[in-house]
Parts: C-alpha cells; sequence; structure tokens
C-alpha cells in the first residue's frame, strides 16, 4: 500500500503500517531481518550509536552475538537492494533523501496546533494514515514511548483543526472531527469540550447537552464529580 503522506516523487519509509518503502510508487516490504533496524534508527532521530542499537534490539545473548545480529540485518537489507541505511564502524543512519512518514505527520500536527489553517481532506487523510498507530501489532517495549507520544500529538492536531473549522463556521465538519477524537480517546475531556462548543455553535444545544452528559457520566467514575466542569462552565451546559 502506497504511503498517502509521502510526496509521490520522493523515497519514503511508512512506519504507520508494516514497515516498507516507497519508492517511485512502488512498495517495497523491509525483509524480517533488517526491519526492526530501520525503524529503530528512524524513530531515534535518524542517527544511532551500533552498540546501543544491536543492545536494544537483541538483548538476549552477549554483546558480540548482538553485534553479529546488527551486521547481518544491515546485510540483508543491501541484499534486497533496499538503500535505506548507511552505516560505519561506530553509527547507523537513514541515508540522505529519504522522507519519513513519521516527520511528516509530526510536521502536519505541529503546523495545525500553531494555528495553521486546516484543510478537511488533507486532515482527513493524516488521520486516516495515523488511525492504525505507529508499527500496529508491535511489542518492543522502545516502541511504546514513542507510539504514545505521536498518537498525543495527531489528537492534539485533531482538536485544533476542528477549533479552526469552529471559528470558521463550518460547524457540521468540526463536530465530525471532534467526534473521530473521541471515538479514539472517549475520556479525553478536551476533546468533547471541542464536540460540545461545535454542536452549541451549530444550534444544536440538546445535542451538546447530551454529549456533556455522556461524557461526565463515564468520566465521573475514573476521574470524580469534578470531570468535565472545565465543559460546563465553557459553554453554560
Amino acid at each position: 500500500m502506497l504511503c498517502p503522506v509521502i510526496s509521490p516523487a520522493a523515497t519514503g519509509l511508512c512506519l504507520f503500517a508494516e514497515p516498507h518503502l516507497d519508492a517511485a510508487g512502488q512498495v517495497r516490504i523491509l525483509p524480517e531481518g533488517g526491519k526492526r533496524l530501520v525503524a529503530f534508527t528512524a524513530l531515534s532521530g535518524g542517527r544511532v550509536d551500533r552498540r546501543q542499537a544491536a543492545g536494544v534490539l537483541w538483548p538476549v545473548g552477549d554483546d558480540v552475538r548482538a553485534v553479529g545480529n546488527l551486521r547481518s540485518a544491515l546485510w540483508r537489507l543491501h541484499a534486497a537492494g533496499l538503500d535505506i541505511l548507511d552505516a560505519d564502524k561506530r553509527q547507523v543512519w537513514i541515508r540522505a533523501g529519504i522522507e519519513l512518514d513519521t516527520e511528516a505527520l509530526s510536521e502536519w500536527a505541529a503546523r495545525l496546533v500553531a494555528g495553521g489553517p486546516a484543510h478537511p481532506a488533507a486532515d482527513d487523510e493524516w488521520w486516516r494514515h495515523a488511525r492504525s498507530g505507529l508499527l500496529p501489532g508491535w511489542r518492543d517495549e522502545w516502541v511504546t514511548p514513542h507510539r504514545e507520544r505521536l498518537r498525543q500529538r495527531v489528537l492534539h492536531a485533531m482538536e485544533a483543526a476542528a477549533a479552526r473549522l469552529i471559528r470558521g463556521r463550518d460547524y457540521a465538519r468540526a463536530a465530525a472531527v471532534a467526534r473521530q477524537v473521541v471515538a479514539a480517546e472517549p475520556l479525553r475531556e478536551s476533546a468533547h469540550r471541542v464536540l460540545a462548543e461545535a454542536l452549541q455553535s451549530a444550534g444544536r444545544t440538546a445535542e451538546a447537552r447530551a454529549a456533556y452528559s455522556a461524557f461526565r457520566s463515564a468520566a465521573s467514575t475514573r476521574f470524580g464529580p469534578r470531570a468535565g466542569a472545565t465543559i460546563r462552565a465553557a459553554l453554560a451546559l
């Protein structure tokens, strides 16, 4: 599956799916022996120490065996014709010119959070791409903090897009975007607040009250009786 957030003319590494390379409109799946090294390097800022990477990715056994596994991973990528990584005796890094969907997604989220314009069709494309989560199905401990960090960035960006749509008086689309965030994280109060604001701004006060009541009922068990207080205070529900 081609990565929709990578420029068509670019070579891109996609990690919001089974790791693969998009090159000249073709999908190249990464070999089992190399994809974890590629993903770890990409998520570590694009450059890692060889010994550190070997120790994290191959923790069972001694250092010599781990370093040997790293060399094997590099060889498998090269043998498959996937020139994604460069390396020397000390470091491994993502080759220059390769776009990362993780970086593109972060830049999109930062633009929206900073107040950049919402582009509904394009924003929906970003949302669909990110919805499955980073490296879906991977249980490696080093993946978890990156996955959660990017998930929160995406949710924050979608909230910002909904708020921008409210300011542009596109209340129906704002409510639809806010509902997507609520579905992804049902106890996220800030998303419920944007949803209630969109509904109330559209004159759908009864729906806004119902949405607020549903959130408060679900959240009060976990967060106590103050759950939803900011929504009620801001919108006089």
